[in-house]
């Protein structure tokens, strides 16, 4: 499984992990955990360093929409994500679109300076 997670509701907070190649279906798997696990208004750092995607455009494009509808009207986390330098280009719709929700969110490259900007907004310290 390319996508791991681990949600921790005493701190809310929630750290994703990806590696290797990132389906559709792994991410509507993640959709589905943040939504069920109530974990939508918890801070996120998310490392995407050592992972790709081979999904199309349209696919690309329906999980943005899908997470536009899902952040729609609701409290929403910080988020960290890291990025590698190299595939952030393809992820910049949905990214965008990720964006769009009212809450503080930056991507990075490295995965330290990630999580040292979260733990800045939120005011506590973090171990992923």
């Amino acid at each position: 499984m390319p996508l791991h997670w681990k949600i921790d509701p005493a701190r809310r907070f929630m750290f994703m992990r990806g590696s290797g190649d990132v389906s559709c279906a792994d991410v509507e798997e993640l959709i589905e955990a943040i939504v069920d696990g109530g974990a939508l208004g918890y801070d996120k750092l998310c490392d995407g360093s050592a992972a790709s995607t081979s999904m199309s455009e349209e696919e690309m494009l329906n999980l943005g929409m899908r997470f536009r509808a899902i952040h729609a009207g609701a409290t929403v986390g910080a988020l960290a994500m890291v990025m590698p330098v190299d595939r952030g280009d393809r992820m910049e719709r949905m990214l965008g679109m990720i964006a769009a929700a009212e809450r503080p969110m930056r991507v990075f490259t490295d995965l330290d300076k990630a999580q040292a900007w979260l733990e800045k907004k939120i005011g506590r310290r973090l171990s992923p």
